[in-house]
């Protein structure tokens, strides 16, 4: 079994900042600056439930801008 792990950030707000201002605060500390897309984590998901990844044994997709590699 293979799967995908996104980087996802659940925050709760105890500071005056904005939805945009805390988005940009976040995307600040990925390497590629800017979060992930719904768009790139659905492309992941489906994928993985393609043919096309029959050949991919417990592997593990990193959707995370490179924030692990840190």
């Amino acid at each position: 079994m293979s799967q995908f792990d996104p980087f996802i950030a659940h925050v709760q707000k105890k500071i005056a900042l904005s939805d945009e201002e805390l988005t940009e605060l976040i995307a600040a500390f990925t390497p590629v600056k800017r979060l992930g897309r719904p768009e790139e984590i659905a492309a992941a998901a489906l994928y993985l439930a393609s043919v096309d990844s029959a050949f991919m044994i417990s592997a593990e997709l990193l959707l995370d801008g490179s924030i692990r590699s840190l």
